[in-house]
């Protein structure tokens, strides 16, 4: 439940940073940054989250951010 609430709170945090008009992030990537990030919430507020999508966007966005494929 820990794992559930604080992916929770980290996408929420991004969400509000693709949603602020002052993000300087270009368009096209702030809106499919905030289609994931709104698929993670949705996921998250299932009575049973799917474990296994949620640790695979993860994993993909933090291989993203590193620089990895």
């Amino acid at each position: 439940m820990r794992a559930l609430s604080d992916n929770r709170r980290l996408w929420s945090a991004v969400l509000d940073i693709v949603f602020d008009p002052a993000s300087p992030l270009p368009p096209p990537l702030r809106g499919a940054i905030a289609s994931v990030g709104l698929a993670v919430q949705r996921e998250v507020g299932r009575e049973v989250p799917n474990l296994d999508f949620l640790v695979a966007v993860n994993e993909n966005i933090a291989a993203g951010l590193a620089g990895g494929s």
